[in-house]
């Protein structure tokens, strides 16, 4: 007993299960034909609405156009600028370059005054060394 009214509950449930979707596509059948209707109300055939909508899609257009421009523009901004930074990054190697080139001569010059100094320090050694023997000379007379 209690079985049969398992199965006449499933039953009923399903009955409404079904009533309730098929109500709901109904209702959504109705909403999109209401919806068309609409849409072919607003279209209409109409001069003004033609003229309308050619205007509309003309500033679409000079929008578009004007976007497409601008990224143009953009993206020449953006190669000039990385010409700029190419040509600022070989100037200043050039700078390092000269600085270093001054450092170098710096160097030089200086070696060139040490070279000097040692050379004199060396004729003068070389006229002592020279002049020890006249000394003995000297000596020897005593």
């Amino acid at each position: 007993m209690m079985m049969k009214y398992r199965i006449v509950g499933i039953f009923v449930l399903l009955m409404l299960g079904l009533g309730v979707n098929a109500q709901a596509q109904s209702r959504k059948q109705a909403e999109k034909q209401e919806a068309s209707a609409k849409a072919e109300k607003k279209e209409g055939i109409s001069i003004f609405k033609k003229k309308s909508a050619s205007k509309e899609e003309a500033a679409r257009e000079k929008d578009y156009k004007e976007l497409k421009e601008s990224h143009k523009n953009a993206k020449s901004e953006v190669r000039v600028s990385r010409k700029e930074r190419k040509a600022a990054e070989a100037k200043e190697q050039a700078a390092r370059a000269r600085a270093a080139a001054i450092r170098a001569d710096k160097r030089a010059a200086k070696a060139d005054k040490r070279a000097d100094k040692a050379e004199v320090k060396a004729v003068k050694a070389r006229k002592k060394f020279i002049q020890l023997p006249t000394s003995k000379k000297k000596n020897q007379n005593r």
